[in-house]
């Protein structure tokens, strides 16, 4: 295990070129489904995210999102619905057909995340939760101010508690199509 955290640490401070760090923000629209969209309407949220995009087909990092719920119009109040969800997640992103990094505008990539977070319900029962993500995007880089940023469009099917989560708490899944503005800290 020492060795897995070993490895870890040397490929985020690995510069093949130069470093690439970029910091990000953006903003979600978050489609709930299975028995989740019974109970909670659709809703927006927001996340920031730190990554190391130094190796060009393998961008690793941290994620944050914040997704605030509200349940139908019709649900009885008196059943247990989803208030909001916070999450912490590492992201590893693949990036199939950047072979070059002098020259890649677009980016087209496969994502992975572990999401750990607070999914805040009705009910009393613990928050804390673990789950997953897999997603696809694709990133468009532009040149402005003299600084490399990045426009990040994706789309994710996630679900923040189906590996860990209370008993007798329901999980929860979404897609979330998303959009978000990043630019290189060094």
């Amino acid at each position: 295990m020492k060795q897995l955290y070993i490895f870890l640490l040397a490929l985020f401070f690995y510069h093949p070129i130069e470093a690439q760090y970029y910091l990000g923000t953006g903003v979600n629209y978050n489609a709930l489904a299975g028995e989740s969209a019974d109970r909670n309407k659709n809703s927006l949220g927001y996340h920031v995210e730190f990554e190391n995009r130094s190796v060009c087909w393998l961008w690793f990092g941290v994620h944050a999102d914040y997704i605030n719920l509200e349940p139908l119009d019709d649900y009885p109040l008196s059943q247990p619905y989803y208030e909001s969800i916070l999450s912490i997640s590492p992201t590893i992103r693949y990036n199939y057909l950047s072979l070059d990094c002098n020259s890649y505008d677009l980016v087209p990539y496969l994502k992975s995340q572990i999401n750990l977070g607070l999914a805040n319900n009705s009910d009393e029962l613990s928050r804390m939760g673990m789950g997953t993500t897999f997603g696809t995007g694709i990133a468009y880089s532009i040149n402005l101010w003299d600084q490399c940023w990045m426009i990040d469009m994706g789309i994710d099917w996630i679900s923040p508690n189906n590996i860990i989560l209370a008993d007798g708490r329901l999980p929860i899944f979404y897609y979330q199509a998303d959009i978000a503005l990043s630019w290189r800290i060094q």
